[in-house]
């Protein structure tokens, strides 16, 4: 219980409880210096909490990956990355493998965009990876479009969704893993997301990793992508993004 005492000419001493749902039955016995006061205490409280929180996610350690193929490796075939359910994409090839060992001022300016979305335009980074672009369209009688998508096991407790992605045409990138992408013309963006269909850590729980666009059936748009994963805890931009390892989830 969080409280405060009173100190006035009929309350001398009184302790209110300011606890949630509490502090509008106190401010009748306190002066509006008092209930200001509370209201304050009361706001560095949550402050403090909300920083506590913040501060057991970024704690939580090595973050691993739940999802397969985030460097976008494509299929046998090379029409669409393996491991991936292309939803509603009609169009998606690579548009550049991404590589170690390279002197930074020699890689494309896609490869450097892309390389400074995560902050790791140097010689050596996590591993090799694909750029792709991908094309989609609204199918008839819907009111959005679905990009690649994949499943993936997060009965282990807080996870985050991420990608870099930029947006090159069309409709707006949205949805779980998209939030937040601007639109063109801004350049690639490394975007990263709360996973929010957690259930609280049941087994056998199941997360759809994905994004979408809204739109008429018909409308569509055109975008780069790499890297997208979901991963164990909660990764903040500050923090880097790149090819996690992999939690191999099929063996024991």
């Amino acid at each position: 219980m969080t409280t405060i005492k009173v100190i006035n000419d009929t309350d001398v001493g009184t302790t209110l409880d300011i606890s949630s749902g509490k502090l509008e039955a106190a401010a009748s016995m306190a002066t509006d210096v008092e209930v200001a006061a509370a209201i304050a205490a009361q706001d560095v409280l949550e402050d403090a909490e909300d920083a506590a929180e913040d501060n057991a996610l970024k704690a939580l350690g090595t973050h691993l990956r739940l999802s397969k193929n985030a460097i976008l490796a494509p299929n046998a075939a090379g029409t669409a990355p393996e491991h991936w359910a292309m939803g509603d994409i009609y169009s998606a090839v690579v548009e550049e493998q991404v590589l170690m060992g390279q002197d930074p001022a020699t890689r494309s300016a896609l490869a450097q965009e892309f390389l400074n979305a995560i902050k790791s335009n140097t010689t050596a980074f996590g591993s090799n990876f694909y750029i792709w672009r991908m094309k989609v369209r609204v199918p008839p009688n819907a009111t959005h479009a679905l990009p690649l998508y994949q499943y993936a096991n997060t009965s282990s407790g807080e996870s985050t969704l991420g990608c870099v992605i930029k947006h090159i045409s069309g409709m707006q990138p949205v949805g779980e893993m998209f939030n937040g992408t601007q639109p063109a013309p801004a350049g690639a963006q490394l975007i990263l997301n709360r996973n929010k269909n957690w259930d609280g850590g049941r087994h056998h729980s199941y997360s759809w990793m994905h994004g979408g666009f809204l739109g008429n059936p018909g409308d569509e748009a055109e975008f780069l992508i790499a890297l997208p994963a979901i991963v164990t805890g909660y990764v903040r931009a500050e923090d880097g993004w790149g090819n996690f390892p992999y939690l191999n989830q099929s063996e024991v």
